[in-house]
């Protein structure tokens, strides 16, 4: 009986579709719901002019024209206009693929533009019905002369993936409202796009969706909570603002744009590797404290000047501003570690504070640069390889925490002074310190550890070792100091070295700017 039925079914379907060649057009006819399907031309027909009609008539029966096959005029060469009757819903995927198509009207009722459905064609300029609802992946892709787009309606809900890729002649895009999805690479490589407004219902932004255009006015909704790998690649908008709905920017979201300012929102909470790679304009960031994670590079061979860390931040990664234009940087409290490289070759970076929460210091973290002030936290532990390379700082104050210090950390300097906090010697790598300052600089040691670093490797290499146990009283650690208090006032313990958390309850030495003459008060510290 079942198969009695199935050859029933099949009969049935036989009889209800029919093809029929009408004007010099194929058609499949469904008898049943008297709805036309377009297959394509006729056998033998080429037409320059096509005209899809809302119905056809054949046998007396009238049927509605709902859809247009796959591949139905693949390689048309000679097609150069089309025209797309009102019953029309469907254009299947590859209807048009590499046709010469240069005209193209689509009818009131299309619902559905399939995969590649105007790939790779000539059109010039889209209107898109208000019924549009989907816009399938690389639909017109490689349109290399599209120029215009516009949307009569705000019934659209998804663009897929390439959809507009590789069209370098369209110069803007006004999304409608309505789109909630857009796929990957959407617009990517769309050199001409300058202007585009994205929906106010997108929660994300793909991945390369707008990579490789120039967009001179990018405005990101409030609705988005994800910017993908490269989706901004060469963005050309001179200030972004990222509003803080964005939880995640990703990898190489913004690289090589040429943006003057970033403003990053509180709520972001992760910015991805390369996020503003060769961002060569970029002048002024500041972290936001909701940030957590920031990956590798972020923000190398950028422009910035002055950047703002947030110290939830736990981890300064890889490379952060390598080759970057940094004048000056604090590292806040909470930062535990700085990466290798992550400063490294900011040739106009002269003065750095590093927060005692900070227990590591990478290889070659601050390397080429051309410090002249530093600030080391008492609670640094390990200064890496290379670390400061190239140091310009007269007098060098080495916290009590330190507890190694790599090859070449402080290589390539001559000091005045190098004045290690603990009486206790580090492990200290035999090439730290460079051949000049182990001839010529003065070590100055806490008292009654002056044999311990003259034995100990790597600080034996010293040729002049002296304790600070010569000094007559405050007076002398005074003038000992360098540096003029560049705040208020500013706090140093008894052996000269500035710190920027002074302890309750122990003894500074306090320097006041608001003084002409600058004034010596020694006290207990309170906590503040």
């Amino acid at each position: 009986m079942k198969k009695f039925l199935f050859s029933l079914l099949i009969l049935f379907s036989a009889l209800a579709v029919d093809a029929k060649n009408i004007d010099g057009i194929s058609y499949s006819l469904n008898s049943t719901d008297k709805k036309a399907q377009v297959k394509g031309f006729a056998e033998g027909v080429s037409k320059s002019k096509l005209v899809i009609p809302d119905k056809v008539t054949s046998g007396g029966v009238t049927y509605k024209v709902t859809s247009i096959a796959k591949e139905a005029f693949m390689g048309a060469d000679g097609l150069k206009s089309v025209e797309i009757g009102d019953y029309v819903e469907t254009i299947g995927s590859g209807a048009f693929y590499a046709s010469s198509v240069k005209t193209l009207v689509l009818g009131e009722r299309v619902k559905i533009i399939g995969g590649s459905a105007f790939h790779d064609t000539n059109i010039e300029s889209v209107v898109f019905p208000a019924s549009l609802q989907i816009i399938r992946k690389l639909a017109f892709r490689n349109c290399e002369k599209l120029r215009s787009v516009s949307f009569g309606g705000e019934k659209l809900t998804s663009i897929e993936s390439f959809a507009f890729s590789w069209c370098p002649l369209l110069a803007s895009f006004n999304m409608p409202n309505s789109v909630t999805s857009l796929g990957e690479s959407v617009f990517e490589d769309c050199y001409g796009l300058t202007k585009v407004s994205i929906s106010e219902k997108l929660t994300v932004i793909p991945e390369s969706a707008f990579c490789g255009c120039p967009i001179a006015n990018l405005t990101i909704p409030a609705s988005v909570t994800a910017i993908g790998k490269s989706a901004f690649f060469k963005c050309a908008t001179p200030h972004i603002y990222i509003p803080g709905s964005v939880k995640s920017i990703g990898d190489w979201a913004f690289e090589n744009s040429t943006c003057q300012s970033v403003h990053l929102n509180e709520g972001i909470a992760s910015i991805g590797e390369y996020a503003f790679y060769e961002t060569t304009q970029l002048k002024a960031v500041s972290i936001p404290s909701s940030v957590t994670s920031i990956g590798t590079r972020a923000f190398m061979r950028s422009a910035v000047e002055n950047v703002q860390l947030s110290g939830n931040v736990k981890v300064i990664p890889e490379g952060l501003f390598y080759e970057s234009n940094l004048k000056s940087l604090e590292i806040p409290q909470g930062v535990t570690e700085i990466g290798e490289w992550a400063f490294r070759m900011n040739p106009n970076l002269t003065d750095v504070t590093i927060a005692g929460s900070v227990k590591t210091i990478g290889k070659e973290a601050f390397d080429h640069c051309n410090i002249d002030r530093l600030l080391l936290g008492e609670g640094i532990e390990v200064i890496g390889n290379g670390a400061f390379y190239g140091l310009e700082v007269e007098n060098l104050t080495l916290p009590k925490s330190v507890k190694s210090i790599g090859q070449y950390a402080f290589n390539n300097n001559l000091f005045n002074e190098v004045r290690p906090q603990n009486s206790v010697p580090c492990q200290l790598d035999e090439e730290g310190f460079s051949s000049w300052a182990y001839s010529d600089s003065r070590l100055v040691v806490p008292d009654g550890s002056l044999e311990a670093y003259r034995t100990a490797p790597g600080w034996r290499q010293f040729a002049n070792i002296e304790t600070v146990s010569g000094m007559s009283g405050i007076e002398d650690v005074v003038e000992a100091l360098a540096v003029e208090p560049d705040d208020e006032s500013v706090y140093y313990d008894m052996s000269g070295a500035r710190t920027c958390d002074p302890e309750s309850g122990k003894m500074y030495i306090k320097v006041d700017k608001t003084s002409k003459k600058r004034r010596v008060v020694v006290r207990r510290h309170h906590a503040r």
